[in-house]
């Protein structure tokens, strides 16, 4: 019986395999491995870029804390919770303007600090910590000392009912002329609640608008902001 030797592979496939694993593994090592060192070359670094003071409701509280955070470092900083003194705050105990990612420096981010359950007091020194979605804490201690301390001071300018465009609504002309940013929390009308979380910065004008099927009667609107002061106006469409 004869045997019939088998063809020996050619260098030319051989030069083609190993040059479809050089191929693969080059695919690999851009995908997965450049991205990983690219990675642990940056480095995270977030710092406080401005304190915006502390805000006083009414009744001489202090409630609020505001910040301007920013991106000190190389990678993209997302913040996702907060500590004051040793206690985690809920998620409704921080209010951001915008959104808690900064991407790159000077692209800071605004957040305002109203624990419920906590109430800052004059000369008293507050550890906050800022935690991130890297598994990062920064540690930052401001005192609550009366330079920094101002009231709300919000005021109703005006109030239109309109038709047009459509469907109907309610637009509130507001100014801010405090120090410290106004964070407008709920509007009712006629008791009617509309949650807002709506910032107003120092010294501007804004309008806060409720989509709201009005009838030609007196309304009664009330504005809450989230240090707990209330501003009232009643009106009537013209």
């Amino acid at each position: 019986m004869t045997n019939i030797e088998k063809p020996r592979r050619s260098w030319r496939f051989r030069i083609g395999i190993a040059f479809l694993l050089a191929v693969i593994a080059g695919v690999l090592i851009y995908v997965f491995v450049v991205p990983f060192l690219i990675y642990l070359s940056t480095y995270e670094e977030l710092v406080i870029w401005s304190f915006m003071g502390w805000t006083t409701n009414s009744k001489g509280e202090v409630r609020q804390a505001a910040f301007i955070f920013d991106n000190n470092g190389t990678r993209t900083v997302t913040i996702n919770g907060f500590w004051v003194n040793g206690t985690q705050l809920n998620s409704t105990d921080w209010i951001p303007w915008t959104g808690t990612t900064i991407e790159t420096p000077g692209m800071g981010a605004r957040i305002c600090i109203i624990p419920q359950s906590l109430t800052f007091h004059i000369n008293a020194t507050y550890n906050f910590t800022v935690d991130t979605t890297s598994g990062s804490h920064y540690y930052f201690p401001i005192k609550c000392d009366q330079t920094n301390i101002h009231p709300e001071n919000l005021t109703i300018l005006d109030c239109e009912f309109l038709h047009w465009p459509p469907p109907d609504y309610i637009g509130i002309r507001l100014q801010n002329d405090g120090h410290t940013p106004v964070i407008i929390k709920e509007v009712l009308v006629d008791g009617e609640v509309f949650e807002k979380n709506q910032w107003m910065f120092p010294n501007t004008l804004n309008a806060i608008v409720i989509f709201y099927s009005w009838k030609n009667q007196t309304y009664t609107i009330l504005i809450k902001t989230t240090v707990g002061n209330t501003y009232e106006i009643i009106s009537a469409p013209q």
